[in-house]
């Protein structure tokens, strides 16, 4: 029987550790607020990959932590989730987010542009300006729970998804100055649990 113990504590054991891997690199997310429908409605759940800047895809819907103005409004969450319209080397979409300086030409190193897909409900880069890379959760991998017909995770990105040659690409501001909307309904995402414990 001794041996029958060394086998099931064998199996706990790889699957508590597998569990702990899996809680490191993904994190479930609740969505909240309008400003990602149709993709995703609040109350929808999604499943996110922890990833660094480096390996977002325009396109790609992103979670990131909300910069202070928006976390400083009442009822907003402290995570957003957005579109990744441009990353870091990309033409600056200037016609899609005119409070960035007309001067940028490349988003700079260490920085991307989120957009919300529904414009009138969203804090993001329109009034935000560049995110900073280190405010990145990670990408979203799948709707574990839609409360409606899901669409395609990954669209058409703003701005080319051809990167122009990378290089000196000089830092830029990380923020317009201008100040979202206060109302409501710009929530973006709120974590099922605190994501830096898994």
């Amino acid at each position: 029987m001794t041996w029958v113990w060394v086998v099931v504590v064998g199996i706990v054991a790889a699957v508590v550790g597998a569990a702990c891997v899996l809680r490191k690199r993904f994190v479930a997310v609740r969505v909240e607020g309008a400003s990602m429908e149709p993709m995703l409605r609040a109350g929808d759940r999604v499943l996110v990959r922890r990833v660094d800047l480096e390996r977002v895809r325009a396109g790609q819907l992103v979670v990131f932590a909300a910069p202070a103005v928006v976390v400083a409004v009442p009822d907003n969450p402290p995570w957003l989730i957005k579109r990744a319209a441009a990353l870091p080397g990309d033409p600056v979409p200037h016609a899609h987010v005119p409070a960035l300086p007309v001067t940028d030409r490349q988003v700079p190193a260490g920085r991307f542009i989120a957009l919300g897909d529904n414009a009138a409900h969203s804090h993001d880069s329109r009034a935000l300006g560049y995110i900073a890379g280190e405010a990145l959760l990670g990408v979203v991998v799948r709707v574990m729970r839609p409360s409606h017909t899901r669409k395609p995770l990954v669209a058409q990105a703003v701005a080319p998804t051809k990167r122009p040659e990378r290089g000196g690409a000089p830092d830029g501001p990380c923020a317009s100055g201008r100040r979202p909307p206060t109302h409501a309904p710009h929530r973006g995402a709120q974590p099922e649990g605190r994501p830096g414990q898994g």
